[in-house]
């Protein structure tokens, strides 16, 4: 018998079935970060993350998500303000 989570689980990975192709609000924090990670493992290269970035996102924070995109091989467009002194809207 499936608990909770797995139900849930299942229930995700039916929906993204269900679509041609999905982008992802992308933080790195853990929901956005499961979300993206089973919407790669459903659609592949049709799923796209996208992380905001403004002065307020630390560049650790922001660093932190990329590289654990990278290491999932989760495609990401980064959007937004960077950092001062980190150029412009990019």
């Amino acid at each position: 018998m499936m608990n909770g989570i797995e139900d849930k689980l299942k229930a995700l990975r039916e929906w993204l079935t269900s679509r041609e192709e999905v982008v992802v609000a992308y933080s790195g924090g853990v929901d956005s970060s499961l979300l993206l990670k089973v919407a790669h493992e459903v659609l592949g290269r049709r799923c796209t993350g996208v992380l905001a970035v403004s002065p307020s996102l630390p560049g650790w924070e922001r660093d932190g998500a990329l590289a654990l995109a990278g290491g999932g091989g989760w495609a990401v467009w980064v959007r937004g303000k960077r950092a001062p002194g980190e150029g412009e809207w990019r």
